[in-house]
């Protein structure tokens, strides 16, 4: 409100108006976002360039509710592009209608003054089907695109919309028919029509990114899309299932540089989580090669070459080519992410949570919000940390909610209590986690068992802890790290310390 008034006072000064609108808007995403530090000080900076002076009363600025701004207001255009139905006749073609989704939201999200929220945040809605004005509302953006595909053998349909839900009037509908041999014709067709429905001008760089092709052969890109549908699942056969598909793709398509880069992700992700077996790596740095001798350098390659570098351990190798990547690319969300895991790691907490704050502007995930909070609980700021965990508590329930059975959000909000001093509600759902131990890996069980440590149960920890090396857990630094006045926790902390060095060495030298 002082800034709207203050505002008004400023009509003179143009320059310094814009300056200040742009920070102003800049305030409000971070609001939104619930980073309240940084709003504070982004509309402190605005009113500064209005010649405003402003100073600390000590307000508590916990929010009441959502800020609603006028969707002109700002020259971003906020979008959101929903699932797509798949209404072919055995509905066996989910891996087309998320193809779909992700092709619309990467070309569409790569386009300047153009705000796409992640797949993540929409897919909520492939089984939800709420008035438009709730979702944009949700997702504070003002337009929506939605659809359906259907195929039988080659032929494909593909129905697309565009409805401006501010004003609740559908802008643009269209349907597009051919073969499966058309789908980058097709695809590129619905995203022009779009941006020229939003008479947003492309510049050279958006042109090319809506006009270019991932390969030359349908059929390949068949095989990555069933390929990406397996890589989610996220489990040892899901990753293998991947590359099986992935490989097929480049079989079809030795240029495909996104199968490539896919088969190098998957490699990286199998050995960080499944095998420690150097062969993973290596056959991530072969792809990755290939890729890049396809594409030259750029935020993808770096990003995985930095995964790579991280997964070695040669951690000042692995900054080098993220802090190239985020060059490249400002809003790659993947590279913030693993650089705030390096700098974690290097006991860079102030940096860690710099790079994790980076990727929540960018990405909310229940997992990014963990990070953060986890590196502030490092810099034993416990103020921050206590401001921050109670204003991400609203997005773990809401998040849990919508997903109730995925348990590592669970475990990040008893975590998120836990930092809110809510102790006995943290521990409460702790205890419901044990319940359905035989379900979660050997990461998740680690990290429960130093949940039940923090909280006061150190006897638990190192029974999660023996369960979750026996299911692959091989994060030894933090067993290193641990200490107990108990001499007998000790003891077995040890001996399973030595446990898991065996394993890994095992591993390592296993050809």
């Amino acid at each position: 409100l002082s800034f709207v008034i203050c505002f008004g006072q400023g009509q003179q000064l143009s320059t310094q108006r814009k300056k200040a609108e742009k920070l102003f808007f800049e305030a409000i995403d971070a609001y939104q976002g619930k980073f309240f530090d940084k709003a504070i000080s982004e509309v402190k900076k605005a009113l500064e360039q209005l010649k405003i002076r402003t100073q600390s009363s000590g307000t508590d600025f916990s929010p009441s509710g959502r800020i609603e701004v006028r969707p002109t207001a700002s020259k971003d255009i906020r979008l959101a592009v929903l699932p797509f139905d798949d209404l072919s006749k055995d509905h066996d073609n989910e891996w087309f209608a998320d193809g779909m989704l992700d092709e619309l939201i990467s070309t569409l999200g790569g386009l300047d003054h153009m705000k796409v929220p992640s797949r993540t945040d929409v897919m909520y809605y492939k089984k939800h089907h709420p008035k438009a004005q709730e979702i944009a509302s949700d997702l504070n953006v003002r337009y929506l695109v939605g659809g359906s595909v259907r195929k039988a053998g080659n032929k494909i349909r593909i129905t697309a919309s565009l409805t401006d839900a501010f004003n609740n009037q559908q802008l643009w509908t269209s349907n597009y028919d051919g073969n499966f041999d058309d789908i980058f014709e097709l695809q590129e067709r619905v995203s022009k029509e779009i941006t020229e429905t939003l008479k947003l001008r492309l510049t050279p760089e958006g042109k090319k990114k809506v006009e270019e092709q991932p390969t030359v052969n349908a059929e390949a890109y068949e095989f990555y899309l069933r390929g990406l549908e397996w890589q989610r699942h996220l489990s040892r056969d899901g990753y293998e299932r991947a590359l099986e598909l992935y490989e097929k793709a480049v079989k079809l398509d030795p240029n495909y540089a996104d199968a490539y880069l896919s088969i190098a992700n998957t490699c990286g992700a199998y050995y960080r989580e499944c095998s420690r077996e150097p062969k993973w790596l290596r056959r991530a740095e072969e792809n990755l090669s290939i890729a890049e001798t396809i594409t030259g350098e750029t935020a993808k390659t770096l990003w995985i070459h930095g995964e790579i570098a991280w997964l070695k351990d040669e951690l000042d190798e692995a900054e080098k080519h993220l802090l190239k990547a985020i060059e490249l690319d400002p809003k790659h969300a993947q590279s913030y992410d693993i650089l705030g895991s390096i700098y974690f790691k290097q006991e860079l907490y102030t940096k860690a949570a710099q790079a994790f704050e980076k990727e929540l502007e960018i990405r909310k995930y229940p997992t990014v919000y963990y990070n953060f909070l986890l590196s502030l609980s490092k810099l034993g700021d416990r103020d921050r940390l206590f401001l921050n965990a109670e204003y991400a508590l609203p997005a773990f329930i809401k998040y849990i909610e919508r997903n109730p059975n995925e348990a590592i959000t669970k475990m990040f909000y008893a975590y998120s209590l836990y930092w809110a001093e809510k102790r006995d509600e943290s521990y409460q759902i702790a205890n419901e986690l044990m319940t359905i131990e035989e379900q979660l890996d050997g990461y998740m069980l680690y990290n429960l068992g130093s949940l039940f440590d923090d909280l006061g149960d150190p006897e638990k920890y190192i029974s999660m802890a023996q369960i979750a090396v026996e299911r692959g857990f091989r994060g030894i630094d933090g067993l290193r790290i641990q200490r107990f006045n108990n001499p007998q926790l000790q003891k077995q902390l040890n001996k399973l310390i030595t446990i898991l060095e065996h394993k890994i060495r095992e591993e390592s030298e296993k050809e």
